[in-house]
């Protein structure tokens, strides 16, 4: 409840000062801006300021080295919107010789964006080995946690990474995504924050 009182209290507050940059961000790099929107929620609950304790900041919670990659200005909100739906649509293209579903493909995308592509493809490579085939989020997810143990670690090519924060990144924003459909489906009131994201 918490949580959703302060999603609420977002789209109110913060959401319309960044809407325009979401919307059009989106379009260029075809992204759902629910997702993108979930995603921005989940990493600084739409703090500009937001610092992690391993020194990711911005909207968008980027590192030094991707921001810099990406060419991103993280003290600048509309700097890192347009960084994430760019790094966001790289991620996913970097996804298309992988046998993925639609949404299989973007919650692999996410883990991505929280622990980099590189321990991504470490996870796809170990559950082929553990659990079956890597094709899907619920079969990668199941060995994110375990990258975390140096025994799991040591089978990787780019070594250990907090898997499990990974899981739960994905999680969180898959439950975003779907409360801010479900407002506009719903046709609810919190919705009508949300329409200058659907118009462009």
């Amino acid at each position: 409840a918490p949580i959703l009182e302060s999603l609420m209290a977002t789209l109110g507050d913060e959401l319309q000062r960044y809407n325009d940059a979401i919307a059009k961000a989106s379009r260029q790099y075809s992204l759902d801006p629910l997702l993108l929107t979930a995603v921005i929620f989940q990493e600084s609950g739409f703090d500009a300021n937001a610092v992690s304790p391993t020194g990711a900041r911005g909207l968008l919670q980027f590192t030094n080295s991707t921001a810099q990659i990406m060419g991103v200005n993280r003290a600048d909100p509309v700097s890192s919107i347009y960084g994430g739906a760019r790094y966001l649509r790289k991620l996913w293209d970097s996804l298309d010789g992988y046998e993925l579903s639609f949404w299989d493909r973007w919650f692999l995308a996410l883990a991505a964006y929280n622990q980099g592509p590189a321990h991504m493809q470490d996870a796809v490579v170990l559950a082929r080995r553990l659990k079956g085939d890597g094709n899907s989020w619920g079969n990668v997810k199941s060995v994110l946690p375990l990258m975390g143990r140096g025994e799991y670690a040591a089978q990787t090519k780019y070594g250990g990474c907090r898997g499990g924060e990974a899981v739960k990144f994905v999680e969180n924003v898959r439950y975003y995504y779907y409360v801010l459909n479900g407002l506009v489906v719903l046709d609810r009131p919190e919705a009508e924050h949300l329409a200058p994201l659907l118009a462009i």
